[in-house]
């Protein structure tokens, strides 16, 4: 750099030094548009900001009014469980989660789970934050913790667990409030 002095943020990331950021005049700005703001003060900033620094702190997020228009409210099918699958490469190096949330269609679909009252919907997520023991699997609204998973498992996990309702105890590492 130009010399200027450079602090350590988020991850051990080099920042720029802080920077104030533009008042946002345009009350109607969206959040994109203002982190986009953000991002060109910020610059060259790894995501563009600076977590934990205090690049962020002249920042206000336009308020939200009855004078904004207002999108209709997106609906959504009920649905009775919901799995993440982590399919990054922290806690499987080999990313072995991304054939198991795949394979998680074809499972949910041979088990009429993917319509109706029971409906079961898959999300993958490159990083859970356990960071080892992986492919990790977590069914929601139980918050039970799967680790370790191959396709055996996925399969006993979705016809016991989210069939018949009755969790895989042997592979569960975690539960949520436990």
């Amino acid at each position: 750099t130009s010399g200027a002095a450079r602090s350590t943020g988020w991850a051990g990331a080099a920042c720029a030094p802080a920077t104030p950021v533009p008042a946002v005049e345009n009350r109607s700005m969206t959040a994109t548009a203002a982190m986009a703001a953000v991002r060109g003060v910020v610059g060259g900033v790894v995501g563009g900001i600076g977590i934990g620094s205090s690049m962020m702190t002249n920042f206000t997020a336009p308020p939200m009014s009855a004078s904004r228009p207002q999108s209709p409210l997106p609906e959504m099918e009920a649905y009775s469980r919901h799995v993440l699958v982590c399919t990054g490469g922290f806690c499987s190096v080999e990313r072995r989660g991304r054939p198991l949330y795949s394979q998680l269609a074809a499972l949910l679909e041979r088990e009429e789970l993917l319509f109706g009252p029971t409906r079961v919907k898959r999300s993958e997520a490159p990083c859970l934050g356990v960071c080892g023991g992986g492919p990790i699997v977590v069914v929601y609204p139980e918050g039970v913790w799967y680790a370790g998973v191959t396709l055996e498992l996925l399969e006993r996990i979705v016809v016991e667990h989210l069939k018949g309702g009755r969790v895989v105890d042997e592979a569960v590492f975690h539960r949520l409030g436990g």
